[in-house]
């Protein structure tokens, strides 16, 4: 399994290094060096490599439980990053709205409520199991998928902080790079066998076989999961707070269940994994809702701050309130300023 995620990623690097060559090609220079002046050493040295080793751990962690657990566990417990991040803030002692703290709450409760589900313990499952109990696999298998949240968490916060500092492509490009190299480490640390061919089971290169469940289908997994859904994320983090990226990831683990009933690999969730996931996404829904009406009140803010200043300023340079009737046009800023600077 660690084998092919690593497929996953070196496929999806080798595929974006011509966009971002490209991209950067058509960047004006004066950009590139103003990107590449505003990364610290910090930046280049710490956060990035940290970035790529939560994001290979990400992959990863969830490939393993995928194993270990059932398929809803297993989308459910790897997508608790916005929860994560909420308790992040409240160990840092960052100040949160009372709906982010119950949202938290609720959506934790859930994710305790998947991981004690008994387990639907099939033939397939007791194979696989080789003679161990079937709840500790499962709930060793839970522990793993909550380390892809962690995982995520990370590497949203970084990608973020990142993204603004470095073109897209070539972002994403050195992501998934460092991320194939750390997951190659740690796959050669834990003595998985590894050969420096095109072996389809064991070389590093086996995706690159031209057989249906090769070549062809990690190219898709590359272009189509990886650079349009995986770097559409991080593309829109120009515009959205890393928690409402998460919450648009919890949407996945009801569609792959859906779609793994639907072509018989998922047998329908018993009854308390489905409530629990419903709190999941109810407690995720919360916080998200909190998060933008709090984004909202702090723009607002700044926004009046800002026409109450130049209106202060205004006033300082003229005695009289000047207005002008070419035309009928009024802004919003002399709006607010006639409201507060009433004649």
């Amino acid at each position: 399994a660690t084998m092919k995620t690593y497929w996953r990623l070196q496929s999806t690097s080798i595929c974006l290094f011509p966009l971002a060559v490209v991209s950067m090609a058509q960047t004006p220079k004066e950009k590139l060096k103003e990107q590449w002046s505003s990364l610290t050493r910090m930046d280049l040295y710490f956060f990035l490599p940290f970035c790529a080793a939560s994001y290979a751990l990400l992959t990863t962690a969830f490939v393993i439980a995928l194993e270990m657990t059932s398929l809803a566990n297993a989308f459910i417990l790897s997508n608790l990053a916005s929860l994560v991040i909420i308790l992040g803030k409240l160990i840092l002692g960052i100040q949160i709205l009372l709906l982010e703290g119950t949202g938290a709450v609720i959506g934790l409760s859930g994710a305790v409520v998947c991981a004690l589900a008994p387990p639907a313990v099939t033939a397939e499952t007791t194979r696989r199991m080789l003679g161990t109990l079937a709840s500790n696999q499962e709930q060793l298998g839970d522990a793993i998928a909550f380390l892809a949240s962690l995982g995520t968490a990370m590497y949203l916060i970084l990608a973020k902080k990142l993204r603004y500092k470095m073109d897209l492509f070539l972002f994403m490009f050195i992501l998934f790079s460092l991320a194939s190299v750390f997951l190659l480490c740690y796959m050669t640390m834990t003595g998985e066998e590894i050969q420096l061919s095109t072996d389809p089971n064991v070389g590093i290169f086996g995706w690159m076989i031209i057989v249906p469940d090769r070549l062809p289908l990690e190219l898709y997994m590359a272009i189509v999961c990886n650079i349009v859904g995986t770097t559409g994320y991080i593309a829109v983090m120009k515009y959205f707070d890393p928690v409402v990226i998460t919450m648009v990831m919890l949407t996945e683990p009801v569609i792959a269940t859906l779609l793994g009933i639907l072509i018989g690999v998922e047998a329908m969730p018993a009854g308390q994994i489905i409530v629990g996931n419903a709190f999941v996404i109810l407690g995720s829904i919360i916080v998200i809702s909190s998060e933008s009406k709090k984004t909202e009140s702090i723009d607002a803010t700044k926004a009046l701050k800002t026409v109450e200043d130049s209106s202060a300023a205004a006033v300082l340079r003229s005695p009289k309130i000047q207005t002008s009737h070419k035309s009928t046009t009024v802004t919003a800023e002399e709006s607010l300023t006639k409201v507060i600077w009433k004649p």
